[in-house]
């Protein structure tokens, strides 16, 4: 665990770097690295929030769009 405050063990120029030795990177690819420090709800233990029915979920990504997602009701 990296507790929040603490930056993550790689930035993410030295993520490239390590893996573009085993396989080449092409423009346009998306790379995740996982979540940062104090980005996850677990981490807040008795104070974590989570989704529930009716909430909605959005993720930008500049000059491509919004994906947005409702919270359904359990079936």
């Amino acid at each position: 665990w990296v507790r929040e405050g603490q930056r993550a063990l790689w930035s993410f120029p030295e993520m490239v770097e390590f893996l573009s030795r085993f396989q080449p990177i092409h423009a346009g690819e998306v790379w995740g690295s996982g979540t940062i420090p104090g980005g996850c709800e677990l981490e807040r233990g008795d104070r974590a929030r989570y989704l529930k029915p009716g909430d909605r979920v959005e993720i930008e990504i500049e000059g491509i769009g919004v994906l947005a997602n409702l919270i359904a009701p359990a079936a």
